[in-house]
């Protein structure tokens, strides 16, 4: 089995490129990096995937796991411990974790996954021919944040405030923003941008949701928001964070 055939199985991509194939080694195990911002179960349900192909840590492939607990900023030095232990292939999940994949390197190969916009982050030059060492998969976070005002005007329909719940860190969130803005006017609606890069901002983004007497909130994709939330207060994803933020400020 050649690399290049491990890596398409590992993707089920997009997006391709071009590595320098090389035969297996007998007995060699294929060690996959792991770079996540927080603990999810898409690792557990990659592995069992890819067990049931044949494919079994400790045996034909090897895991290398570094997760950041919810502190982005860890991202990188956790990418060049992956880089040192010499893996196969990096699967990153998240815009932060493949830019921080790929700053640590240009030569081994990185799956994304969970990211929303490669294109204007840089991580590919295009969808069809990507380049460089970065392949995977792509959400629709960017593309589908110009019908977030749809779907809340059909909940909503005298809907005139609208916030945006943002982490000026994450690469998405400004461009999810412009989007919410530029749809607030065709409405003749108003948006409220509320930061918060942890929770220990919570509190404060809460009154200015209260302040701004909002009628909806829209909380955008953020790895860190759902771990700090979950491990916090006991919520269980990302929608359910977005669920909490909202049901505080109007309780």
């Amino acid at each position: 089995m050649q690399r290049r055939d491990f890596i398409t199985l590992l993707g089920g991509t997009v997006a391709a490129w071009s590595v320098g194939a090389r035969a297996q080694q007998a007995g060699k195990a294929w060690r996959i990096g792991c770079l996540s911002p927080a603990s999810s179960g898409n690792l557990k349900t990659f592995m069992q995937g890819l067990n049931d192909l044949g494919y079994v840590d400790g045996k034909n492939i090897q895991f290398e796991q570094r997760v950041a607990d919810g502190n982005v900023d860890r991202l990188p030095a956790l990418a060049a411990e992956l880089v040192r232990t010499n893996v196969d292939v990096i699967l990153a999940e998240s815009s932060f974790a493949v830019e921080a994949a790929r700053r640590a390197t240009k030569t081994i190969p990185i799956v994304m996954t969970g990211v929303g916009n490669p294109v204007g982050s840089g991580f590919v030059k295009s969808i069809s021919q990507p380049g460089g060492n970065i392949t995977g998969l792509s959400n629709d976070s960017i593309e589908v944040s110009s019908k977030y005002l749809e779907y809340l005007r059909d909940a909503v329909p005298n809907l005139m405030r609208v916030g945006v719940l943002i982490d000026p860190k994450h690469p998405n969130h400004p461009t999810v923003l412009k989007q919410v803005q530029v749809g607030v006017q065709a409405i003749g609606a108003s948006v409220s941008s509320i930061e918060m890069r942890s929770v220990s901002e919570i509190d404060a983004a809460l009154r200015l949701i209260q302040q701004d007497r909002l009628d909806a909130l829209i909380v955008p994709p953020d790895p860190t928001f759902s771990h700090h939330l979950s491990s916090d207060y006991r919520v269980r994803d990302q929608q359910s964070a977005a669920h909490y933020v909202w049901a505080k400020a109007r309780s």
